[in-house]
């Protein structure tokens, strides 16, 4: 079995004699646990029937709890981002959510790394979401986000566009100055 919640209760068992004698039923459960609550537990369960001339038969059932599947993120994930100009444009991470096949905690760590380029808004941005469940199986989603100024900066007003002739520097008009 996946998961510890998933164990059967003990079948009853009503054990017949060929004499038709009363029969004494004796049941018992070990449970051996593993590293956790669905890794590697192991159920053993024991029907012994014995008549009143001492015959004895057993039956044993072994049921083996582990874990192998691990947790899924919930939908959506973050998708990759390539085409922003500015770091101000780079949305804010998202909480992850999970569902795991059993019952339990899931841990979900986050982690955001910068690979910085050659300017504030040259770099590239690396989130990554990890989770484990009781069992110890993990998940991971990465998002890459790569952030690449490449728009020339511009001016707010009006630039002239006429050639003007002047014999001094002082006859210049002060709207063509820009400082």
């Amino acid at each position: 079995l996946q998961c510890g919640e998933d164990i059967p209760e003990a079948p009853v068992q009503t054990p017949l004699d060929n004499c038709g004698e009363p029969v004494t039923l004796e049941f018992s459960e070990t449970w051996l646990p593993g590293a956790g609550p669905n890794d590697g537990n192991l159920l053993t369960r024991v029907w012994v029937a014995i008549d009143a001339c001492g015959n004895e038969f057993s039956v044993s059932q072994m049921i083996e709890v582990n874990d192998t599947e691990a947790p899924e993120f919930n939908e959506p994930l973050p998708e990759d981002m390539t085409d922003l100009d500015c770091a101000d444009d780079v949305p804010p991470a998202v909480t992850l959510t999970v569902t795991d096949n059993c019952d339990g905690t899931v841990d979900v760590d986050f982690n955001e790394t910068i690979l910085p380029g050659d300017c504030p808004n040259n770099f590239t941005l690396v989130r990554t979401w990890s989770a484990t469940d009781f069992a110890g199986n993990n998940v991971t989603h990465v998002q890459t986000i790569v952030v690449d100024d490449t728009t020339a900066p511009s001016f707010d007003q009006a630039l002239p566009t006429d050639i003007v002739g002047v014999a001094c520097g002082e006859d210049v008009p002060l709207s063509l100055i820009h400082i």
